[in-house]
């Protein structure tokens, strides 16, 4: 009986001892504190206040310090470098941008429309910069490719500024160049890469040169045979096994009744994609010394 009184004394003592913490509980999220200087701001902490180590952050690149104090560990930030303009990560804008586009129905509520003449911007909505108008929207909210893809782009930068509780702006851009850059993105008889040089040209993105490498949120401009061309949101690709033929992207136009998603194909076809003029964009940058992709 006695090796049973000692079984069951450690089963007890099993029983109380503390449970180990879940490996799917996720540690607290650190906060962050802003604060005019640094260098400053340990010495009013004290002794206890300790600075682990400096690094970028991989969601807008501005340099920040893990610290801890009073046994907590925080983000630590100057003021300053909250405040300054920055280009976010290419892979903290883009799930914006897809959030972005998934806002609209795809029920013929906005259809395609391209004029034969006048200065409307193609958006459906108004958009504003700066609390001024930027582009007036269509009061029946149609839209025309390159109009609904910068207008996307547009919404994504402000929703992503507005988590950061950043200003809402696109680096110092004032409304002047921000509608230069819209005027880029739609293009020209001269510059036909459209979004790729409105974006590249300012530092706000990077051109994806191995297709293998595109993700769902990348900007399309692309060309087809016949001379046509489209500006859309890239989703996936079409392939015949691992041989790209295609493409899945979202933008408007007739073939949907307006915003949809519609697949066309590379070859020699007159409506066919023309692989020498594709230009797949993603906007967003890689911060320094990070390998964010």
């Amino acid at each position: 009986m006695r090796w049973m009184a000692v079984l069951l004394g450690l089963s007890v003592s099993l029983l109380a001892q503390p449970k180990p913490a879940s490996k799917s509980e996720a540690p607290a999220p650190l906060t962050l504190r802003l604060v005019p200087d640094v260098a400053e701001w340990r010495r009013k902490e004290g002794p206890d206040c300790k600075v682990l180590t400096e690094f970028r952050s991989a969601r807008d690149g501005a340099v920040s310090w893990l610290a801890t104090s009073g046994g907590e560990q925080f983000v630590v930030r100057t003021e300053a470098d909250q405040k300054a303009p920055v280009v976010p990560s290419d892979a903290s804008l883009q799930p914006f941008v897809l959030a972005a586009l998934r806002a609209y129905p795809v029920d013929g509520t906005h259809p395609y429309h391209w004029p034969k003449s006048g200065n409307w911007k193609g958006c459906t909505r108004d958009l504003h910069y700066q609390g001024e108008l930027l582009a007036a929207g269509d009061p029946q909210g149609r839209a025309y490719c390159c109009g609904l893809t910068f207008e996307v782009f547009l919404r994504a930068w402000m929703s992503w500024c507005d988590a950061e509780a950043r200003e809402r702006r696109i680096l110092d851009f004032g409304r002047d160049e921000v509608r230069k850059l819209q005027s880029d993105w739609f293009g020209s008889a001269e510059e036909r890469t459209c979004v790729r040089h409105a974006l590249l040209s300012r530092g706000l993105g990077r051109e994806i040169s191995n297709w293998d490498e595109a993700r769902a949120g990348d900007f399309v401009q692309l060309w087809r045979q016949d001379g046509s061309g489209h500006s859309v949101i890239f989703l996936a690709w079409e392939r015949a096994g691992s041989k790209i033929t295609g493409l899945r992207y979202w933008s408007t136009q007739n073939s949907t009744k307006g915003i949809g998603e519609r697949v066309e194909r590379f070859g020699d076809g007159k409506r066919d994609l023309k692989v020498s003029e594709f230009y797949v964009v993603r906007a967003g940058v890689i911060p320094p010394n990070s390998t964010t992709r």
